[in-house]
């Protein structure tokens, strides 16, 4: 399994695009007009990069690259409120 279950990049892409004229899905800093999938994958990336818990962040890196045509590999690295022993 990738990073989202198969075809839910495209269902996801469809649905922020179809509602950008919705404060909630106007992303005003990824441009203009319809948003690619990877415009979609850098949006998850920031958004899991403010993910916390009650002890802090979750992940100390979080990255997305492009890995190949239409596909994306997600890095991270969990921080120390998520990643204990």
């Amino acid at each position: 399994m990738g990073l989202l279950p198969c075809g839910y990049l495209e269902y996801i892409t469809k649905v922020v695009n179809a509602n950008r004229h919705l404060r909630a899905f106007a992303y005003p800093d990824m441009g203009e007009g319809e948003l690619s999938k990877w415009k979609i994958c850098r949006i998850l990336e920031r958004q899991l990069r403010e993910l916390s818990c009650e002890d802090g962040r979750c992940f100390d890196v979080v990255k997305i690259r492009k890995f190949g045509a239409g596909r994306f590999r997600l890095y991270v690295k969990y921080g120390p409120a998520v990643h204990r022993e």
